[in-house]
């Protein structure tokens, strides 16, 4: 089953994701960060692990929350990052 990363806005429409979660004990991906969020849509309630390259997650000990949640931020602000270089590149070098 795939979820297609549908953004957590659309909660009511990832009916398969929760679906997924209920009936698999291992998710297992290249990206797990966003996996680590403790709300209804998380993977707590539904005692699944997540597992990427590095590491082997169960979200109901805090330590693999919290260490995927910081992974997480990092990512995020990662992007941010990346994302201002190239608006101050793009800006301080116009197009001719």
């Amino acid at each position: 089953m795939v979820d297609g990363s549908s953004a957590a806005l659309a909660a009511p429409m990832r009916e398969g994701f929760k679906g997924l979660l209920s009936s698999v004990g291992l998710v297992v991906g290249g990206e797990v960060s966003r996996l680590s969020r403790t709300d209804k849509d998380g993977c707590q309630p539904f005692n699944t692990l997540i597992a990427d390259a590095r590491n082997l997650y169960d979200l109901n000990r805090l330590d693999d929350r919290l260490g995927l949640g910081i992974e997480g931020t990092l990512s995020v602000v990662e992007l941010e990052t990346f994302a201002s270089v190239r608006r101050s590149s793009r800006s301080s070098h116009p197009t001719a």
